[in-house]
Order: C-alpha cells, then structure tokens, then sequence
C-alpha cells in the first residue's frame, strides 16, 4: 500500500511518504501542498493530512482537497484532522481555555510562516467540503480539540 503524510511536520509516520515545506528531521519530500503535487494521478491509497487543511484560505480550500484527491487512487481512502470551531468555542465559554489559548487553535501558532489558520470547520463543513471534491464522507467523528474525517475516492 502506498502511503503519503502531507504537511507532516514533526509527525512523521513510518511507512508513509512524509511531506512538508520546510526541511525536517524525516521529512522526505519538500513540497508545497497548496500546489500541484509531484505525483501522477491515483498514485497513493491512502492520504493522511493532520491539522493542514485550515492553514489554506477559504477560497482555495476546494482547490486545494481536489489536488490531494486527484493523486489518490479509485477507491482510495483520504484521512484529514481539522480544529472543531465549535469544541474551541465551547471550550472558552466554559472556561477550559483563556483568550490567548483560544486564539491560538483558532489562528494557528504563528511562530513560524505557513502556521496560522484562514478558515475553521464543524461536522457538517468538512463534510461538505469533501463531498464537493470528490470523496464519500465513510466517517467523521469528533476527536479531541478536533474532527477526524476518512473519505474514499470513488
């Protein structure tokens, strides 16, 4: 099975190609993900993409899956994990987390370029999102601070 890790940061997965735009430790590949991909067409079964997909503007987050999409294989699955507005929100009106906390989840950590956020997604908005780009939502389930999504390509 071919594996493919985009924006993985420090994440890096073993049997995975692991990919980001800046040169880290397991890092196997620079790219930039907002772009096209170096890889031909169906090419990957499975696409694991972690706290990535906020870090593109709304207009360009379509655009931005459909590449991803377009290198997975017929029946491939594609993983995302995206920051749940809704769980940040609950969680600063109940006081769980202070102002600065809350705007970091919200806005990304800003301690380097490329991390900060552009857009937010609920349940329903990845959903959507995925199914415009050409995925069966199979699961979505919320995790953590997060949402975690699976979809296949068909």
């Amino acid at each position: 099975m071919s594996k493919l890790n985009l924006g993985c940061g420090e994440l890096v997965r073993s049997g995975f190609i692991n990919v980001d735009e800046r040169q880290l430790p397991g890092v196997d590949k620079i790219v930039d993900i907002g772009g096209r991909l170096p890889w031909v067409d169906g090419m990957f079964d499975y696409v694991l993409a972690e706290d990535v997909l906020e870090h593109f503007p709304l207009a360009r987050t379509g655009e931005v899956l459909t590449e991803w999409v377009r290198v997975l294989a017929q029946r491939g699955t594609i993983e995302l994990f995206v920051p749940n507005v809704r769980k940040h929100i609950d969680m600063l009106l109940k006081g769980e987390c202070s102002m600065t906390r809350f705007s970091q989840l919200l806005y990304g950590g800003q301690d380097y370029p490329g991390n900060f956020h552009y857009r937010c997604f609920d349940m329903d908005s990845i959903k959507e999102v995925m199914n415009k780009c050409g995925l069966i939502a199979r699961k979505v389930k919320e995790e953590g601070r997060g949402i975690r999504a699976w979809g296949e390509k068909l």
